[in-house]
């Protein structure tokens, strides 16, 4: 007779999954903030420091690529400015790495459902979909509100256009954050028909349609087609159809209603590079420019606000994590990092569970697609832990198929 195991969630594990989900949702509680990323550094910390052997081994064995771009990051450091606050950014990029080693070890150990934590996040982002459509109609008491729980205070800085945020502050964090749980949303209607899952990614929607973010529309509309292309199974096909219909439908009516002033600016701004980017080609030619002087190995984690307020005269990130690597880290550096997020990529295409596979293949390309525009891997911790989580999926056992490796975790071989 076999004895089944006894589920057993040590603290430092538990504390890191309750750190997460505050993380996640930027809420603190009675006036302690327990979503600020110092709490998620440390908490993290102890885990990977109680299971150090096999978390090293996991990072030589399978993130010698993340490892290398790091490395590079701080070679233009060391070279061009040996800044001491240069250091947080450095360590920014290894709590990104520290997250992905422990999101494996956890899942894998206690063989987690991934699927539905996943569900889980996914109701907490219709509820900050709701909070966000209440803004953008009660911009005021509602922003108040918000004021009182989230992690930054409310600023107002966008209350002349009503970009909303919602709880993350950020509309175009907001709207990254919306945008992968809307097509998260999508997936499980199709493979349980179960309604709810369509109205609450109508309500992200709406949401997202207020947030104005115009990439996030076309990652939003690319991820539609991704899953329509995926599920050609029967039933699925004929819902493909109607998805393809319904997105139609609603994107033809806010181009011909021009519902939002930042949609007919991009519309019709297609010979304005600098007004469709909204003045990100101004940045970035920037920092490519200091960039090219350093090609082998950049400028140096962080610098690029420092970067930009000497040629712009205004401190600014990089606002597209790709150009961020590669000006920051050199060419090598940037070479380092696409491959480890190829790779990740190309894992992922071969996880077991069909499942499992096509919400890793549908949101970590949205995600990936959202860095173009964007630097959220770069400044925003609930993006942060969300694509990490993600990334995390391919190296675990549920995806392997290849067991319980808790026991030969123990013997560095997570």
């Amino acid at each position: 007779m076999i004895r089944q195991r006894k589920f057993v969630v040590e603290v430092h594990e538990l504390l890191f999954v309750i750190t997460f989900l505050f993380t996640y949702t930027s809420i603190s509680i009675g006036g302690i903030n327990l979503s600020d990323k110092v709490l998620l550094i440390v908490i993290t910390g102890i885990f990977f420091l109680k299971h150090i052997y096999s978390c090293s081994r996991f990072i030589v064995n399978q993130c010698i690529l993340y490892v290398i771009f790091m490395a590079f990051g701080l070679l233009g450091v060391i070279f061009l400015s040996g800044k001491a606050r240069i250091l947080f950014f450095d360590f920014n990029y290894m709590l990104q790495l520290m997250l992905l080693t422990v999101f494996v070890y956890v899942f894998s150990r206690h063989h987690l459902d991934y699927i539905r934590f996943l569900k889980m996040i996914y109701h907490i982002s219709v509820f900050t979909g709701i909070v966000g459509i209440l803004q953008y109609f009660f911009w005021g008491p509602v922003t108040r509100v918000i004021s009182v729980f989230v992690e930054a205070v409310y600023d107002n800085s966008y209350a002349g256009s009503h970009r909303i945020g919602s709880l993350y502050d950020n509309p175009n964090l907001f709207a990254g954050m919306l945008v992968c749980m809307s097509l998260l949303g999508l997936l499980f209607w199709f493979e349980s028909s179960k309604r709810k899952y369509l109205y609450g990614t109508g309500i992200m929607v709406i949401a997202l349609l207020f947030t104005q973010t115009r990439s996030a529309l076309l990652v939003l509309a690319v991820g539609i087609l991704q899953i329509c292309f995926l599920k050609q199974e029967g039933r699925q096909r004929i819902k493909s159809f109607e998805l393809i219909i319904l997105f139609g439908i609603a994107a033809q009516y806010v181009i011909a209603k021009g519902y939002l002033s930042r949609f007919r600016i991009f519309f019709s701004g297609f010979k304005n590079i600098e007004l469709m980017t909204g003045r990100r080609n101004i940045i970035w030619s920037a920092l490519l420019s200091q960039g090219t002087k350093n090609i082998f190995y950049g400028i140096g984690n962080g610098m690029s606000e420092i970067v930009t307020k000497n040629k712009i005269g205004q401190s600014f990130g990089p606002h597209s994590t790709y150009i961020g690597v590669l000006s920051e880290t050199g060419i090598i550096g940037a070479i380092a990092f696409f491959l480890f997020l190829t790779m990740i990529l190309v894992k992922g295409r071969k996880i077991k569970d069909k499942k499992l596979r096509h919400i890793f293949i549908v949101i970590y390309t949205a995600m990936i697609l959202l860095q173009i525009t964007e630097s959220h891997l770069r400044a925003f911790m609930q993006f942060i832990i969300l694509f990490w989580l993600m990334a995390s999926i391919p190296f675990t056992s549920e995806a392997t198929g290849k067991g319980n490796i808790y026991h030969s975790a123990g013997r560095g071989e997570l």
